[in-house]
């Protein structure tokens, strides 16, 4: 029997449509990003994740940010971003939207909303800090420049490819960087991420991962696509993935010594899965900030937000172009 035109739309179940994520040198803490669809709407989830340990999940946000802005301080604690969002905000893509920082894994932010455009001065935010907090926070993240090498910039550890050894050379990759141990060996991992280029040369957010080894000059190089969206080589040989199907995970090198064991379908030839951390439930749910997330910085208790009617006030929604909005241009 067909279902009467009074009953409701089934729920539809979260899609997890991208995920990226943004270490802090050595890894110790990541910023993990999360676009998921449910239906017509996009939502972003915003994660602090330390290998090993507990996945905290923070904010719920309908703001899409900009992938090659976002970065992490030294220590993991806060987060600077550049997002985009609809009218009656003050991140309104209209003028290219707006850049803050933030603790992660919330968005609150913590500055005044800077925008790129020239016709447009600074806006207020709910929880902006002192001036002197916000010169301090500002303080934390310097100015990089040059489009492609945004990469290099986000994801301390990484370096540009050496020109010494071909070998490692990926077809039709005009941007290469790569990662390995403190101390390489003749047999120590190799970490490639590679990417295209539009023909401006702004970078695309299509990052390819590439396992392979240091090898001895006159033999072979075998190279190992990993199928993830995210990958990472701590300096004591600990890679870290994460993956579309929504999980994190840890792997060290296989020993001669280890025991056999049946194989897993996450296993990569030569890592030993360690840790799997599935990122849970995506259904969105937005929820206030906790207090800590915009107290000032010496630690004392957060004023009351004072009311602001423009970031409250509905604005009037603009006409939805699909292709437009569900490009990987930004996210």
């Amino acid at each position: 029997m067909p279902p009467s035109r009074s009953s409701p739309a089934p729920a539809q179940a979260p899609e997890l449509t991208s995920l990226w994520c943004v270490p802090t040198p050595g890894a110790r803490v990541v910023g993990v990003f999360a676009r998921v669809r449910v239906g017509k709407v996009l939502w972003t989830h915003v994660m602090r994740w330390k290998p090993g340990q507990r996945l905290e999940h923070g904010a719920w946000t309908r703001l899409s940010f900009r992938r090659t802005h976002l970065r992490l301080d030294a220590t993991g604690e806060f987060l600077r971003y550049h997002a985009l969002a609809r009218t009656g905000s003050p991140f309104t893509g209209t003028f290219g939207g707006g850049s803050s920082i933030s603790r992660l894994p919330y968005v609150s932010a913590l500055t005044s909303i800077s925008h790129r455009s020239l016709m447009m001065t600074d806006s207020t935010s709910d929880h902006e800090l002192s001036p002197k907090d916000q010169a301090a926070l500002r303080a934390l993240f310097p100015r990089s420049t040059g489009a492609a090498k945004w990469f290099l910039h986000q994801q301390p550890g990484w370096q540009s490819e050496p020109a010494s050894d071909t070998r490692t050379r990926i077809p039709n990759s005009p941007f290469q960087c790569f990662q390995t141990e403190d101390r390489p060996q003749s047999d120590s991992p190799l970490l490639i991420a590679t990417m295209n280029l539009h023909r401006l040369g702004e970078p695309t957010n299509r990052i390819r991962f590439f396992l392979t080894r240091h090898e001895p000059a006159e033999d072979p190089v075998a190279i190992h696509e990993l199928p993830v969206a995210w990958a990472y080589l701590r300096p004591a040989g600990i890679l870290l993935t994460a993956s579309l199907q929504g999980v994190l995970r840890t792997y060290t090198r296989e020993k001669s010594t280890d025991p056999v064991r049946k194989p897993k379908p996450a296993d990569i030839p030569g890592w030993r899965l360690q840790t799997e951390q599935p990122l849970g439930d995506l259904t969105p749910d937005p929820q206030p900030p906790p207090a800590w997330a915009y107290a000032p910085l010496d630690g004392a208790a957060p004023k009351a937000a004072p009311h602001n009617p423009r970031a409250t006030k509905p604005g009037k929604p603009r006409p939805r172009h699909r292709d437009r909005e569900d490009r990987e241009r930004d996210w």
